[in-house]
């Protein structure tokens, strides 16, 4: 496959892959998250016309308290005076608190007055709001357990929804005894429901359960939005959205059906800026496409094309004199010419190079590590550890630091020596190297001295560490045995001698040298297989 077709190729699968991947994020997080703006954004219009509708009821049970707890009420439950008639129930009163219904009842349930007005065709005066003997269905209405007791709601009468208070009827002191119930109502109108409908700034339906004649639409979803807890939303249509609300009766009865429909607006807002975006997109996408592939083919597919087939050519007659004789500037241009004068002599070159870098690498490593190890041991020589001793002490006395050494010698090793002969003997020193190895940290510095005696230097350890380090040290030696044929082990024993630079309690490496050292011939003066310092721990 040619660079140019795979270019293409390149930008079709690119583009490609950029179109699931919008499509994806658009179904599966754009849609779905602004379908849940527009969800909450419906659930809040609707909370804002129940809360009206909830406030609109404590209004009305306010004034039906206001006019029921008080003495003239109280007195006209009794003497129906004529002078509380003329002051209160007149047709400018329903007009003035804007309610409907006004019943007064007396303990027995008894009608005392009511009257039904009709607020939009003043007129008209009466309405029929409210069958007689309605009251009868709702004995609830009279029961007070006390004097404070308000019964609110709805009451849904044949083709008509109010908004209904009972309260007692009592002094207005709000003291007893009852003498009757005063029920206030409001309806529930098309001119009530067209503001309501300002506030939710959506078309609104109320609708009663009873009514026989309700749509296919309302019967389908009554019972869901009983077992969605009184609230179903309908999201299954592309381009709206509906919420339907339970509204309870009197009696605590679902009996009313709010519905509200819901463009979404801010879905297909969504839906629209995706698209334009991704238009957007694709067409920079593909201007910028055809630039660069005009400029690459220029400068790189094409030159790439002929030095190729000048490689194969060149390949195919095994003849290096061949050249391009290209005078092209820049990188392809030099390319070529060097590829004319050193096409097969510089691979054969680098090969012998790198061969003979990879020698001298080996060997350098190789005589570098001889010259700072011990041969027999492996661990650090003396002329290395005196080095890097300076170093570390220098490195302690400009930051301050602890730094720690601890020279041993194995006990009694010319007695080993002399009754195993050399060859334990240096077994023994070798196995004693591996365990001084493993027992201290990587930044520790294990050494052979010389002879038998080894030293550990420690960089930022106190002298406890030190000291502590050294008679573990000493515990591990005690304890190793090396076998010198079957079933028979010798071991030996190591005395220590540790110092500890800090505090500038030294001048140089040499005097923290000679005190460990000293430190170890008084060990091997009280007895050998012990730590001693001449520091106080």
């Amino acid at each position: 496959m040619s660079i140019r077709v795979k270019i293409v190729a390149l930008f079709l699968i690119l583009t490609g892959i950029f179109f699931m991947v919008v499509t994806g994020v658009h179904k599966l997080y754009i849609i779905p998250h602004f379908n849940q703006l527009e969800q909450v954004e419906a659930q809040r219009n609707i909370a804002r016309v129940l809360d009206v509708l909830s406030r609109e009821i404590t209004h009305l049970d306010v004034l039906c308290h206001d006019w029921a707890a008080w003495n003239d009420t109280y007195e006209y439950i009794n003497d129906r005076n004529q002078a509380y008639y003329e002051s209160n129930l007149k047709d400018a009163s329903f007009d003035a608190n804007n309610i409907n219904i006004i019943f007064y009842f007396d303990l027995k349930g008894n009608v005392v007055w009511s009257n039904q007005f009709d607020l939009t065709e003043p007129s008209e005066g009466t309405a029929d709001y409210l069958p007689s003997q309605w009251y009868q269905a709702y004995p609830g209405l009279f029961e007070h357990p006390s004097t404070d007791n308000s019964i609110t709601g709805f009451i849904v009468s044949g083709q008509h929804i109010l908004m209904v208070s009972a309260r007692p009827i009592i002094k207005s002191d709000e003291s007893g005894p009852i003498r009757g119930t005063l029920v206030m109502g409001r309806v529930l109108n098309n001119r009530y429901k067209g503001e309501l409908e300002k506030i939710a700034k959506i078309p609104l339906y109320l609708w009663r359960v009873d009514d026989s004649s309700l749509p296919s639409g309302i019967v389908s979803v009554k019972n869901k939005i009983y077992e969605s807890g009184q609230m179903y939303i309908d999201n299954s249509k592309k381009g709206s959205m509906h919420i339907y609300s339970s509204l309870r009766d009197i009696k605590g009865e679902d009996r009313i059906i709010l519905e509200a429909h819901f463009q979404k607006e801010i879905v297909a807002q969504a839906v629209e800026i995706v698209k334009i975006l991704t238009a957007i997109v694709l067409i920079f996408s593909c201007i910028l496409f055809i630039m660069l592939y005009v400029f690459i083919h220029t400068m790189i597919i094409k030159p790439v094309i002929q030095i190729r087939e000048h490689v194969a050519k060149v390949k195919k007659t095994n003849n290096l004199m061949l050249a391009l004789r290209w005078d092209k500037k820049g990188e392809i241009g030099e390319m070529s010419r060097e590829l004319d004068l050193l096409f097969d002599q510089l691979n054969i070159a680098n090969i012998a190079n790198e061969e003979i870098q990879r020698q001298l690498n080996s060997k350098h490593e190789l005589l570098k590590k001889m010259t700072i190890t011990d041969v027999m041991t492996s661990v650090y020589n003396r002329r290395y550890l005196t080095d890097i001793a300076q170093s570390e002490f220098a490195r302690a006395k400009r930051h301050n630091t602890p730094l720690s050494i601890a020279i041993l010698d194995v006990d009694n090793f010319k007695k080993i020596n002399d009754f195993f002969g050399h060859q334990v003997g240096d077994e023994i020193l070798k196995s004693i190297a591996v365990l001084l190895k493993k027992a201290t940290r990587e930044e520790d510095y294990v050494a052979r001295y010389g002879g038998e005696e080894f030293v550990v230097l420690a960089p930022v350890t106190d002298h406890n560490a030190i000291f502590r380090l050294a008679d573990r040290l000493r515990g591990l030696i005690e304890e190793n045995e090396v076998e010198i044929e079957k079933d028979v082990f010798v071991g030996a024993t190591a005395s220590f001698g540790v110092a500890t630079y800090i505090n500038c309690n030294y001048e140089n490496v040499d005097e923290l040298l000679r005190d460990a050292d000293d430190a170890l011939l008084k060990a091997k003066r009280d007895g050998r297989n012990r730590v001693h310092s001449l520091q106080s721990i």
